[in-house]
């Protein structure tokens, strides 16, 4: 699973250092219309971005 949730108090990057290449979404909500439309856009590509070992 490329979509990956972390709480924000909790949220380190350390965890894939060296085994994925993260892209890190910063939003207020999940509602909010420019994360929506980022996370469709990002969702359309997901065979490709796990081809490179992306996470989001």
């Amino acid at each position: 699973m490329i979509f990956r949730s972390l709480a924000p108090d909790a949220a380190t990057l350390n965890q894939y250092q060296w085994h994925y290449r993260p892209v890190v979404i910063f939003a207020p909500s999940e509602i909010k219309a420019n994360y929506v439309q980022q996370m469709a856009m990002l969702k359309k590509t997901e065979a490709e971005l796990a081809d490179r070992d992306i996470i989001v």
